[in-house]
Parts: structure tokens; C-alpha cells; sequence
């Protein structure tokens, strides 16, 4: 199985960015994603935010968003195609960011806490490819006046759980990812 992440521009392709939102919105409640005018405008504007397609023997079949920011990676969304989950497509992209150039960089991401079925086996997945809880007690800020705040775990690389502590990272993503402060007052 051959899995290439490509680097998506804003200019790219219309179709490919409908694509994206799409199963974006499929894969994550409204609570835990942006509008699709403000992921539109964060594509178009923030120089630390990535998003990079996921092909399977040349078939776009997923996305993964990142955020480069200081002293360590951001995962914020990662999707699959539901036709092509459970065929090893995650894995294989967490083996490509595991051996990469940025393979010993800190990586931070979210996940549900482990409530149901699906939530259980994902948080099972990320434990076998090595990362780690770093908090039981990250609260993730509203991406929106009409959505909540919700509880979520803080997971990590081993480079993240031995780097700087959960509070650190917690507080950069709502810094730069929410433009929040810790008490959830948005910044600017």
C-alpha cells in the first residue's frame, strides 16, 4: 500500500477543499471543528497551519491538519475516508510523521475521552503507535460563539510527554489555535 501526504494550497483545487470540509464535517461534530468559513480563512491566512492530503496508491482518500508552532507540532484534525478505515491508512500515516524530519519534534493532538466503542478503540490505536495521555483534564475552548467547550484527553509523542508539561502545551494551543486565553476569553 503505497501512502503519500501531499501539502494542500488554498489555490489548489476547489473540488479537493469541498472534499476536505466534507469529511470533515463527517468525521467530527460541529462542537469540535471550525465553520467552513473560517477554516476557509485560515487556510488563506496563517502561515502555521498545514493541511496535507492523504492519497492510497494515488486516491485522495483522507486529510490530516497540522500547526507548527513553537517547539512543537499540532494535530488538530485527522480524517479517513469511512470506505477506507481499518486498512492500515492511520497507521501508516503515524509511521510517516514517526520517521520523518520531524520525527523527534514534540507532537500534540486531542482526542475524546474514552466514553463509548469508538472513542475506546481510538484511544487504543494512538496508545499502540506509542503516544501518550498527557492530560485527563484538557479542556478544548469553543471553536465558535455557537459551540461549546469540551472535555478532551491531550495526547503526545514520546518527545512530547518527556518535553514540556500538558499545562505548557495546553495553553499554546489556546494562544494560537483558538485565540483564547486559558479562561476561554477570546484574545483578538
Amino acid at each position: 500500500m503505497g501512502i503519500v501526504l501531499i501539502p494542500f494550497r488554498w489555490a489548489d483545487d476547489g473540488d479537493k477543499l469541498a472534499f476536505i470540509y466534507q469529511l470533515m464535517e463527517e468525521a467530527f461534530p460541529a462542537a469540535e471543528r471550525r465553520s467552513r468559513r473560517d477554516f476557509e480563512a485560515l487556510l488563506a491566512s496563517e502561515p502555521r497551519f498545514l493541511l496535507h492530503l492523504i492519497y492510497r496508491d494515488e486516491a485522495l482518500v483522507g486529510f490530516l491538519s497540522t500547526w507548527h508552532l513553537e517547539g512543537f507540532y499540532y494535530g488538530e484534525h485527522f480524517a479517513i475516508l469511512p470506505t477506507e478505515r481499518n486498512r492500515g491508512i492511520g497507521r501508516e500515516v503515524l509511521h510517516l510523521l514517526k520517521s520523518g524530519a520531524a520525527s523527534s519534534i514534540p507532537l500534540v493532538f486531542e482526542i475524546e475521552p474514552p466514553l463509548d466503542e469508538w472513542s475506546r478503540r481510538r484511544l487504543a490505536f494512538y496508545e499502540s503507535m506509542g503516544m501518550q495521555v498527557l492530560s485527563r483534564t484538557y479542556i478544548q475552548p469553543s471553536y465558535g460563539e455557537d459551540r461549546p467547550a469540551i472535555p478532551l484527553y491531550l495526547m503526545g509523542n514520546e518527545w512530547a510527554a518527556k518535553g514540556q508539561d500538558s499545562e505548557h502545551y495546553a495553553q499554546e494551543l489556546y494562544r494560537h489555535v483558538y485565540c483564547k486565553t486559558p479562561g476561554g476569553e477570546k484574545i483578538y
